[in-house]
Order: C-alpha cells, then sequence, then structure tokens
C-alpha cells in the first residue's frame, strides 16, 4: 500500500510434511528477498496461498528443504504488483524492514488481477471505514484504446457529459465507501452492492492505479479502474444523497488521499480544485529564481517530429517483449555520457543480458541532433564473469567514462568494474560483507573525471568504496544504521552531498563529512513523502533542490532556507522547518485528453547543464509518453508547467544531452531516439547563477 502499514513476518517452519499442491485459487511463482536494485532467491517452485494471512511454500534454493514464509495481513506495510507479474512485498520485522518480490511464473493479467484484487480485499476488512455514500455506479461502452479518436473528439467538445446511451449500470443500489488504515496513511475505494451478498463491484487503493477524471457535476465522479480481471476501464458514480454536506465531505477527503498529504497536516478541497495549486506556500525557502527569466519567451515546445506527424495510431498492448519472434531484454538503466550511451538490459528467467553502446557525437565532435543518427555501435552480450553470468543493474559511467560500474540483479554481494574499451570486466569488489542495494558517484560530475572512489548502499548503510583497491574488498567510510531502512537510491550534488531515498518514502540529506571515527556523519534532515516507494532521486547541481520519483508523483522540495548565510542547504544544517513538496502529477483534463489510463512514472531527472548554468527542465515519462516540467515556472508556483509528446513506443528511461538540454534522449525497449525542444526565442546562457 502507498503509505505506512507495517508488515510482520510470523515465522518459517520447516518440513517435507508441507504440501506444496495448489488449486485453481492459489498462485505459483518465486520468491527473491530484494536489497535495493539487487535481488536473492529464497524459494523456488513457491505456491502463494492467501488464508488468515499470506503464506508462501516453496523450495529453499540452497539446500532444497521445504520452506513456508508466513506475512500477517494486519501488519502490511506494502504490497504491489507490476504489469511484469512481480508482487512486492514490504514488511516489519522487529524493528527491520524487509522487502520480497514474488514473481508469477505465468505471466498472465488475469492471475496478477486475481491476486492483487484478492489482497486488496483483506486489506479493506481490516480497515475503518469513515465513509458510506449511496450511489449509482456506471460503466463506459467506449472502446477506449482509440486514443486519436477520443482527442479528436474532445476538441470538439471538452469534458462534456456523455449521453446515458453510452454508459452500461452496472448497479443503481450500490454503497460507495472510504476505508483508512489505523495509521491514516491509506485510503480503499471500494464500491459494493447493498444487497445481503454484499458483492463487491469495485476496489482499488487510492494513489495507485486509480486515476480520478475532471468533475462533470457536482454529484459525479469518473475514473479509470482495473475490473476484476484486470482490464483497464472507465467508470462513474452518481452520488444519489441528497445532503450536500456529505457530498462535499466525501469529495474532500478523497482528495486529500489523492493528494497523499502527512496526516498530521491534510488539508481540505474539493474535486474542481487543482491539486497542485495547494502547495506554493514555502514562504520560507529560497526559491533560486534567475530573475531573467520570461515564460512568455523562455518557455519551450517539443520540435515537430515527421515520422510521429504522419504515423496511425499504434497498439498499446504490443507484446515488444516477445516481438520479431525472439526473447527480448527488460530495461534495467540508461547511461548518458558525452559521447556515448549506455542502455542496460537483462532478462532474469533466461539468464541473458546485454549492454547496448549508441554514439552520441558526429564525426565533427557535435551532438547528434537527428532522430535517425543515432546508431548502435556495439553491443556487449552475455555479460560474465569468471563463467558466471551477470544481469547488470544501476550502472553508472566512471574515470572519465572509460569504465563502467554496475551491479548484478541476482547477486547483491558485488560491484563490478567494465573496461569500456575493451568490452571486459576487470574485477569485482564486495563491501565486506554487507549486501549491496545501490551505488552513486561521489559528486554530480564525477563520472567524467578521473575520482577513484564511489558511494555504495546496503539497505541500512551508507559507504564509500575505492576503485584503486585491489582487493576483493573495499569499504571504507561508512555509516551504519542498526535497523534495516531500506536504502534503494542515491544522489548527489556539485559539493558531494549526498541525498538517499528508501522504499518507505523516505528522504535523507548527508553532508557528505566524516566524524573523528571516520565513519560519515548522521543526516542533517529527514523529509517524508508520505507516499509510494520512492523510484529515484536527483538533486540539483548547487544541492538547493532536490526531486524523488514514485509511481505516480514526483516530490521536488527546496532544501535552502531563505534566511541562511554562506549558501546552507538541508544538507548541511537541520532545516528549523520541513519544507512542503511541491507535487508534480499529470492533470486529470490530460489523462482524459491524451487517453492515459495508468501512470507509472520511469526516473525523474533534472536536464544536465555545464558549469554555473542552471536546470530549466525536469523529465520523466509513463507508458507512451514523454513529461518534461519547465523548472523555472515550477519555482513560480505553476506546477502544471508541463509538455507532454506521444511518442510511437514505450518509454522505459529518458534523460538529456550533457551541456545541451533541449535535445531529449529516449530508451525504447529495443533501441534509442531523440527529440528535440525549441525555447520561444533564441537567449542563449541566461539562466545562470
Amino acid at each position: 500500500m502507498s503509505g505506512i502499514f507495517w508488515k510482520i513476518l510470523r515465522g518459517i517452519s520447516r518440513g517435507d510434511e508441507l504440501d506444496l499442491s495448489c488449486n485453481s485459487n492459489e498462485y505459483y511463482g518465486i520468491l527473491y528477498k530484494s536489497i535495493g536494485r539487487t535481488l536473492e532467491c529464497v524459494l523456488t517452485s513457491c505456491c502463494l496461498k492467501l488464508k488468515e494471512n499470506i503464506n508462501i511454500i516453496g523450495k529453499d534454493p540452497l539446500n532444497n528443504e521445504t520452506q513456508e514464509y508466513i506475512f500477517s495481513f494486519p501488519n502490511i506495510h506494502y504490497f504491489r504488483g507490476n504489469k511484469n507479474g512481480e508482487f512486492t512485498i514490504i514488511m516489519r520485522r522487529g524493528s527491520d524492514l524487509v522487502k520480497f518480490i514474488f514473481q508469477l511464473d505465468t505471466h498472465n493479467m488475469h492471475t496478477e488481477a486475481s491476486l492483487s484484487y484478492n489482497v486488496t480485499l483483506t486489506l479493506r476488512s481490516l480497515c475503518n471505514i469513515y465513509y458510506q455514500l449511496p450511489v449509482k455506479f456506471y460503466q463506459y461502452n467506449e472502446d477506449l484504446i482509440n486514443i486519436n479518436n477520443r482527442r479528436s473528439k474532445l476538441k470538439e467538445s471538452k469534458f462534456q457529459n456523455k449521453s446515458e446511451e453510452e454508459w452500461k449500470l452496472i448497479s443503481d443500489n450500490c454503497i460507495c465507501e472510504l476505508a483508512s488504515s489505523l495509521d491514516l496513511r491509506d485510503t480503499i475505494f471500494s464500491i459494493k452492492e447493498t444487497s445481503d451478498k454484499g458483492n463487491i463491484l469495485f476496489t482499488n487503493i487510492v494513489g495507485d492505479s486509480i486515476l480520478f477524471l475532471p468533475k462533470l457535476t457536482e454529484k459525479t465522479i469518473e475514473f479509470y479502474g482495473s475490473d476484476l480481471v484486470g482490464e483497464r476501464k472507465r467508470f462513474k458514480i452518481f452520488l444519489t444523497t441528497e445532503e450536500t454536506d456529505e457530498v462535499n465531505s466525501f469529495t474532500k477527503e478523497l482528495f486529500d488521499c489523492i493528494d497523499q498529504k502527512n496526516p498530521d497536516e491534510k488539508r481540505r478541497c474539493t474535486l474542481d480544485t487543482s491539486i497542485n495549486d495547494r502547495n506554493n506556500n514555502e514562504i520560507d525557502y529560497d526559491m533560486d529564481l534567475c530573475e531573467t527569466y520570461d515564460p512568455s519567451i523562455d518557455g519551450f515546445t517539443w520540435q515537430k517530429d515527421e515520422i510521429m506527424e504522419n504515423e496511425e495510431c499504434f497498439d498499446k498492448d504490443y507484446d515488444y517483449k516477445h516481438s520479431k519472434g525472439r526473447l527480448s531484454l527488460d530495461h534495467k538503466y540508461m547511461l548518458v555520457g558525452r559521447e556515448n550511451t549506455f542502455v542496460g538490459r537483462a532478462d532474469r528467467k533466461s539468464g541473458k543480458s546485454e549492454i547496448s553502446v549508441f554514439r552520441n557525437i558526429d564525426d565533427n565532435s557535435s551532438y547528434k541532433t537527428s532522430r535517425s543518427s543515432i546508431i548502435n555501435v556495439s553491443t556487449i552480450s552475455d555479460i560474465n564473469y569468471n563463467n558466471f553470468s551477470l544481469l547488470p543493474v544501476n550502472g553508472q559511467l566512471h574515470n572519465c567514462e572509460k569504465q563502467m560500474l554496475f551491479l548484478s540483479e541476482t547477486d547483491p554481494n558485488y560491484v563490478y568494474q567494465m573496461d569500456l574499451e575493451n568490452e571486459k570486466i576487470i574485477r569485482r569488489w564486495d563491501a565486506d560483507g554487507l549486501p549491496i542495494s545501490s551505488i552513486g558517484t561521489c559528486n554530480k560530475d564525477a563520472q567524467s573525471t578521473p575520482i577513484p572512489t564511489f558511494l555504495g548502499l546496503s539497505n541500512n548503510a551508507l559507504f564509500v568504496m575505492d576503485s584503486r583497491i585491489k582487493d576483493s574488498s573495499n569499504r571504507f567510510t561508512s555509516k551504519l544504521y542498526k535497523s534495516n531502512v531500506l536504502f534503494n537510491s542515491i544522489a548527489t550534488d556539485i559539493e558531494g552531498h549526498i541525498l538517499i531515498g528508501n522504499d518507505i518514502g523516505e528522504l535523507r540529506l548527508f553532508d557528505g563529512t566524516v566524524n573523528r571515527d571516520g565513519e560519515f556523519k548522521k543526516a542533517k534532515t529527514l523529509l517524508n513523502t508520505y507516499g509510494s516507494p520512492i523510484i529515484s532521486v536527483d538533486v540539483t547541481r548547487n544541492g538547493h533542490w532536490i526531486l524523488a520519483t514514485t509511481k505516480t508523483c514526483l516530490d521536488l522540495y527546496p532544501v535552502k532556507e531563505a534566511d541562511s548565510i554562506d549558501d546552507r542547504t538541508g544538507f548541511t544544517i537541520s532545516l528549523k522547518n520541513k519544507p512542503p513538496a511541491k507535487k508534480l502529477r499529470i492533470k486529470q483534463e490530460d489523462l482524459y485528453i491524451y487517453g492515459i489510463d495508468e501512470v507509472s512514472f520511469t526516473p525523474a531527472r533534472f536536464d544536465q547543464p555545464l558549469g554555473t548554468d542552471r536546470e530549466t527542465k525536469i523529465i520523466t515519462s509513463t507508458g507512451f509518453f514523454v513529461i518534461v516540467w519547465d523548472f523555472e515556472a515550477i519555482k513560480r508556483g505553476d506546477l502544471n508547467a508541463y509538455t507532454i509528446k506521444q511518442v510511437d513506443r514505450r518509454v522505459e528511461d529518458c534523460s538529456t544531452y550533457i551541456g545541451k538540454s533541449d535535445t531529449v534522449v529516449l530508451a525504447y525497449p529495443e533501441d534509442i531516439a531523440i527529440h528535440k525542444l525549441n525555447r520561444k526565442n533564441k537567449r542563449t546562457n541566461i539562466l545562470r547563477k
């Protein structure tokens, strides 16, 4: 779930007498223990059974003995599936957080939907129901796949009520419920019949895959969600109560939940008020504004792409993974260097992996600007070390971009170093027995310099590693926590200040200095997004702004107090007042217009300026759409200052060239492409300190 719901591993029992047979209501798969970007297999040939708890029975891969993991439902912190048939489970064991991944053997939409639905039903039964209103429940009849037709219709009649003939009445006698966890950090939105059976017609966690559309009338709420077989549908409810106060209270509470506010600071608003307009009270923080910025002049738009202009409607459900008659690989990371872009792909089941190399510059050492000019100059296949196959994840460039460091997805114990000139792995290191969850650079520009050190994370530790050390272990300068806090992502500014995110939505800001014992000093500032697990983090070069990506929202924080001296930020001092996040979302109107029925953001990043230039953009994507926010406009309070571009394939990752922020680099399932942004004027180098 998207907030704090503690989870307990009740116990592990062993014995060959356990029954591994499964019926049609149970689920087969593999259970992994997750350590950041890496996974450790703990059970094979699993059967997940939903009883009073979540019971997962399988074989220990080390000794082939039967084991059973029992997860207590009343203490669930997070349970969520994705379209790859993987379900994330975060639980608490004592004072530790532990994260598991259950991967279904068969990638089947109906099986995934069944498991998600049954778990959500059980979680709902453990929540406190605090709103119940009588409603009529409808499903839209239109086939929602034809996006182009929908867009052309909206140009003629935007957000008008559909005729009753376009809606199928599911039930005219049901109840809409909002049920909350005990800690008020999660809300389940459900619709059930009022008959004696009380069948659940729809249930989903607010803020996850359910997307609410603009309010059409005072009593009508439309939304996208998954039906009981996992298909994305458009629904609406009509509130039949005549009590205006009840309707207003219900809609206010619903939008509070969508906004993912700190439960202690929830504010009320109506459905026709934009979420984003309520987050601009950060008067105590330095917005780091550019005085010469003029939105009417310095805004930007996408350059027209002749290929996309002439393309017909594409198929959103096309299976790229099995296209061209062969097994493709899952995207793991993209690294944009000065001369080359590297894309890592791997498939856990087959054990196959590759790193594709694309040339960024032409023969004149200028960045390529044509979509057709991106050439795959090399592909490093079947990556291995001492004949042991590796699945690269969490890569980063190192030593003037001559080397690449990465982890292997199924082995959290080592960092591998590859020489990019001969495309061979030259060594590996461990971290004195600590499993490694993620790695990062020591400062913003470190990949382009000969700096030998780099940062590492474990579930409960931050440490430095040094590529000059030839021994197998080279961890030093650590910060260890007594309990697991599930660190999963790291970023630094130009001064080496460190930002760390974790799987429960927390952000820690370190100054990067050490104490007398040679250990990192404790974090100066702790912030909480009160949302889903953090996917990635980023920092501006000067350390004045930090960015966290979650599944459906980007959380942007100013961390320099307005009255601070000597350029002090939340990295170097403990902030007197925690800055509220500027939550960046796609407007409900645009979700509707573009046919985006589910949001799942890829890692969001600032653009990559050089020297004293300022960041001007925030880039991310979801599905077939690339979204670029105008960072300077956001600083001035316009959180809807973004532009959307629809492309012809699913976008796996996106960034910009280094020092050329008007060129957006997109990683597709099998190649990469670039798209240009045009400014409304020809001024250059205006956004400087």
